[in-house]
């Protein structure tokens, strides 16, 4: 499973200067817009201190702030900044997640969960903060899924070490068929 990202790059041009490139990668596009809002506080500062000047009189050129509220909104794009002199070039990408989960992935998952020595109390926890917390259309998905593992559990291959789920599973499996439609 990949998580969202956000690259955010920052070129920054000063006369007679060679540009320098920052790239920084973030979870969610408003840390990179808050990183980029800092980045041209500090920016203005250090020039304002270097002409002995107050930092509200250098400007951001553009300064409307939804410009950088783009990275936000926007998938992707580019924006030119200029104070006093130095010239930036940001350009930024936003990379969504992705919520799909092979099937060896979901697998793997579950046996790393159940094979880490848990009790039951923590597995009712678990249970409890999805009931909680999961979408209302995810637990419902989930529901489908939890009826096909009580399935394949009752038809499916056992022996001593997995008895008891089979067996519990096989009179679930009797009841949701004979009072549930999938």
């Amino acid at each position: 499973m990949r998580e969202n990202q956000t690259i955010l790059t920052i070129t920054k041009i000063v006369p007679a200067g060679k540009p320098t490139t920052t790239i920084l990668s973030f979870k969610e596009p408003h840390e990179a817009k808050t990183h980029l809002d800092a980045f041209f506080i500090a920016e203005k500062e250090a020039l304002a201190a270097g002409i002995d000047t107050l930092t509200d009189n250098v400007p951001l050129i553009p300064s409307e702030d939804h410009i950088r509220r783009k990275i936000i909104t926007e998938r992707e794009g580019q924006q030119d900044f200029d104070i006093l002199a130095n010239h930036y070039h940001v350009a930024w990408l936003n990379i969504d997640g992705c919520s799909s989960v092979t099937n060896e992935e979901m697998q793997s998952a579950l046996d790393g969960f159940v094979n880490s020595g848990r009790t039951k109390t923590e597995y009712a926890q678990v249970a409890e903060s999805i009931s909680r917390n999961m979408h209302r259309y995810c637990q419902n998905e989930l529901w489908k899924f939890v009826k096909e593992i009580i399935r394949a559990f009752a038809l499916g291959p056992h022996d001593e070490r997995n008895k008891t789920a089979a067996n519990q599973a096989l009179e679930l499996q009797g009841f949701i068929e004979n009072s549930n439609e999938f």
